[in-house]
Protein backbone atom coordinates (compact mmCIF):
# COMPACT_ATOMS: atom_id res chain seq x y z
CA UNK A 1 0.00 0.00 0.00
CA UNK A 2 2.82 2.24 0.90
CA UNK A 3 4.40 1.89 -2.20
CA UNK A 4 1.16 2.79 -4.51
CA UNK A 5 0.15 5.69 -2.55
CA UNK A 6 3.98 7.25 -2.44
CA UNK A 7 3.58 6.79 -6.82
CA UNK A 8 0.52 8.21 -6.88
CA UNK A 9 1.32 11.46 -4.61
CA UNK A 10 4.83 11.49 -6.46
CA UNK A 11 2.67 11.79 -9.39
CA UNK A 12 0.87 14.24 -8.74
CA UNK A 13 4.03 16.48 -7.12
CA UNK A 14 5.62 16.01 -10.41
CA UNK A 15 2.91 17.00 -12.45
CA UNK A 16 2.86 20.14 -10.32
CA UNK A 17 -0.68 19.19 -8.22
CA UNK A 18 0.89 19.46 -4.83
CA UNK A 19 3.81 20.59 -3.23
CA UNK A 20 7.32 18.14 -2.65
CA UNK A 21 6.55 19.01 0.64
CA UNK A 22 2.95 17.76 0.58
CA UNK A 23 3.45 14.16 -0.13
CA UNK A 24 3.28 12.72 2.83
CA UNK A 25 -0.02 14.42 3.84
CA UNK A 26 -0.90 13.21 0.26
CA UNK A 27 0.26 10.12 0.66
CA UNK A 28 -1.64 9.52 4.07
CA UNK A 29 -5.20 11.21 2.24
CA UNK A 30 -4.90 8.76 -1.11
CA UNK A 31 -4.53 5.91 1.84
CA UNK A 32 -7.52 6.92 3.68
CA UNK A 33 -9.52 7.07 0.62
CA UNK A 34 -8.30 3.67 -0.86
CA UNK A 35 -9.45 1.79 2.81
CA UNK A 36 -12.10 3.88 2.54
CA UNK A 37 -13.03 2.61 -0.76
CA UNK A 38 -12.00 -0.88 -0.19
CA UNK A 39 -14.44 -1.07 2.91
CA UNK A 40 -17.40 0.40 1.54
CA UNK A 41 -16.67 -2.34 -1.80
CA UNK A 42 -16.28 -5.35 0.26
CA UNK A 43 -19.58 -4.32 2.49
CA UNK A 44 -21.39 -4.16 -0.81
CA UNK A 45 -20.11 -7.14 -2.26
CA UNK A 46 -20.82 -9.32 1.04
CA UNK A 47 -24.73 -7.84 0.44
CA UNK A 48 -24.72 -9.45 -2.36
CA UNK A 49 -24.50 -12.98 -1.14
CA UNK A 50 -26.38 -11.83 1.96
CA UNK A 51 -29.54 -11.04 -0.72
CA UNK A 52 -29.51 -6.96 0.61
CA UNK A 53 -27.52 -5.15 -2.20
CA UNK A 54 -30.02 -2.43 -3.12
CA UNK A 55 -31.21 -2.27 0.87
CA UNK A 56 -27.12 -1.85 1.83
CA UNK A 57 -26.83 0.69 -0.99
CA UNK A 58 -29.55 2.71 0.12
CA UNK A 59 -28.09 2.43 3.92
CA UNK A 60 -24.78 3.76 2.80
CA UNK A 61 -26.48 6.52 0.41
CA UNK A 62 -27.50 7.72 3.66
CA UNK A 63 -25.38 6.99 6.64
CA UNK A 64 -22.27 7.89 4.76
CA UNK A 65 -23.03 11.79 4.16
CA UNK A 66 -23.92 12.45 7.87
CA UNK A 67 -21.05 10.62 8.61
CA UNK A 68 -18.10 11.94 6.55
CA UNK A 69 -19.72 15.61 7.61
CA UNK A 70 -21.24 15.09 11.40
CA UNK A 71 -18.45 12.95 12.51
CA UNK A 72 -18.57 10.56 14.83
CA UNK A 73 -16.77 7.62 17.18
CA UNK A 74 -13.84 6.78 15.49
CA UNK A 75 -12.01 3.58 16.86
CA UNK A 76 -8.21 3.63 17.42
CA UNK A 77 -6.99 1.10 15.01
CA UNK A 78 -8.16 0.68 11.38
CA UNK A 79 -8.73 -3.08 11.96
CA UNK A 80 -11.08 -2.02 14.32
CA UNK A 81 -12.59 0.18 12.70
CA UNK A 82 -12.92 -1.85 9.72
CA UNK A 83 -14.44 -4.76 12.13
CA UNK A 84 -17.12 -2.17 13.72
CA UNK A 85 -18.22 -1.02 10.13
CA UNK A 86 -18.61 -4.63 9.79
CA UNK A 87 -20.54 -4.92 12.98
CA UNK A 88 -22.83 -2.14 11.65
CA UNK A 89 -23.49 -4.11 8.72
CA UNK A 90 -24.30 -7.37 10.39
CA UNK A 91 -26.94 -5.27 12.46
CA UNK A 92 -28.54 -3.56 10.02
CA UNK A 93 -28.97 -6.87 8.50
CA UNK A 94 -30.30 -8.06 11.14
CA UNK A 95 -32.54 -5.25 11.44
CA UNK A 96 -34.05 -5.27 7.56
CA UNK A 97 -34.81 -9.11 8.16
CA UNK A 98 -37.48 -8.09 11.29
CA UNK A 99 -40.11 -6.13 9.38
CA UNK A 100 -42.03 -6.48 12.49
CA UNK A 101 -40.33 -2.98 13.90
CA UNK A 102 -41.32 -1.63 10.63
CA UNK A 103 -44.79 -1.70 12.30
CA UNK A 104 -43.82 0.71 14.55
CA UNK A 105 -43.68 3.87 12.13
CA UNK A 106 -44.76 6.31 14.15
CA UNK A 107 -41.96 6.00 16.98
CA UNK A 108 -39.24 5.00 14.73
CA UNK A 109 -39.80 8.45 13.06
CA UNK A 110 -38.24 10.25 16.22
CA UNK A 111 -35.33 8.54 15.51
CA UNK A 112 -34.27 10.53 13.19
CA UNK A 113 -35.49 13.73 14.87
CA UNK A 114 -32.92 12.90 17.44
CA UNK A 115 -30.29 12.04 15.17
CA UNK A 116 -30.75 15.81 13.70
CA UNK A 117 -30.90 16.96 17.43
CA UNK A 118 -27.21 15.39 17.94
CA UNK A 119 -25.96 16.52 14.75
CA UNK A 120 -27.04 20.12 15.45
CA UNK A 121 -25.58 19.98 19.06
CA UNK A 122 -22.52 18.46 18.38
CA UNK A 123 -21.46 18.24 14.50
CA UNK A 124 -18.89 18.49 13.55
CA UNK A 125 -16.90 15.57 15.71
CA UNK A 126 -13.39 15.32 13.87
CA UNK A 127 -10.45 14.25 15.28
CA UNK A 128 -8.54 16.36 12.26
CA UNK A 129 -8.02 20.03 12.85
CA UNK A 130 -10.42 21.94 10.73
CA UNK A 131 -10.24 25.83 10.58
CA UNK A 132 -13.77 27.21 11.74
CA UNK A 133 -15.04 28.39 7.71
CA UNK A 134 -15.06 24.95 7.44
CA UNK A 135 -15.94 23.37 10.54
CA UNK A 136 -19.19 25.86 9.78
CA UNK A 137 -19.37 24.41 6.64
CA UNK A 138 -19.45 20.63 7.59
CA UNK A 139 -21.54 21.46 10.53
CA UNK A 140 -24.12 23.17 7.82
CA UNK A 141 -23.71 20.06 5.24
CA UNK A 142 -24.14 17.76 7.84
CA UNK A 143 -27.35 19.54 9.15
CA UNK A 144 -28.48 19.59 5.61
CA UNK A 145 -28.58 15.92 5.46
CA UNK A 146 -29.55 14.74 8.74
CA UNK A 147 -32.61 17.34 7.96
CA UNK A 148 -33.47 15.63 5.13
CA UNK A 149 -33.81 12.18 6.86
CA UNK A 150 -35.64 13.23 9.97
CA UNK A 151 -38.13 15.47 7.58
CA UNK A 152 -38.83 12.13 4.99
CA UNK A 153 -39.22 10.14 7.91
CA UNK A 154 -41.83 12.01 9.39
CA UNK A 155 -43.53 13.08 6.22
CA UNK A 156 -43.68 9.56 5.40
CA UNK A 157 -45.64 8.57 8.53
CA UNK A 158 -48.02 11.73 7.97
CA UNK A 159 -48.66 11.13 4.12
CA UNK A 160 -48.98 7.21 4.74
CA UNK A 161 -46.18 6.01 2.72
CA UNK A 162 -43.88 4.58 5.20
CA UNK A 163 -42.29 1.64 3.54
CA UNK A 164 -38.82 -0.73 3.82
CA UNK A 165 -36.93 2.33 2.48
CA UNK A 166 -38.03 5.07 4.76
CA UNK A 167 -37.49 2.06 7.85
CA UNK A 168 -33.47 1.46 6.11
CA UNK A 169 -33.04 5.37 6.15
CA UNK A 170 -34.29 5.24 9.86
CA UNK A 171 -31.75 2.74 10.65
CA UNK A 172 -29.35 4.87 8.53
CA UNK A 173 -30.02 7.88 11.29
CA UNK A 174 -30.01 5.38 14.42
CA UNK A 175 -26.56 4.37 13.08
CA UNK A 176 -25.60 8.25 12.95
CA UNK A 177 -26.97 8.97 16.14
CA UNK A 178 -25.20 6.55 17.88
CA UNK A 179 -21.95 6.98 16.71
CA UNK A 180 -21.92 10.88 17.12
CA UNK A 181 -23.59 9.89 20.61
CA UNK A 182 -20.60 7.23 20.62
CA UNK A 183 -17.85 9.57 19.41
CA UNK A 184 -18.94 12.75 21.79
CA UNK A 185 -18.66 10.82 24.41
CA UNK A 186 -15.26 9.31 23.75
CA UNK A 187 -14.11 13.27 23.00
CA UNK A 188 -15.46 14.25 26.72
CA UNK A 189 -13.37 11.00 28.04
CA UNK A 190 -10.42 12.07 26.34
CA UNK A 191 -10.68 16.10 27.03
CA UNK A 192 -10.87 15.11 30.88
CA UNK A 193 -7.56 13.14 30.81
Amino acid sequence: MDSVTYKIASFLAKMGHIQKSDIDICRYGIELFIISVLEVASVLFISLFAGNFIFTAVFLCTFIPVRIYGGGYHADTRLRCYLLFLAVYVLFSIAVRFEIFMQHSAVLSFIPILSLAAVTLWAPLSEKSVNGAEKKRYRRISIIFAGAEAAAAVCSVLLGFYNIYIYIMILSALTSLLSITAGKIKNTIRGKQ
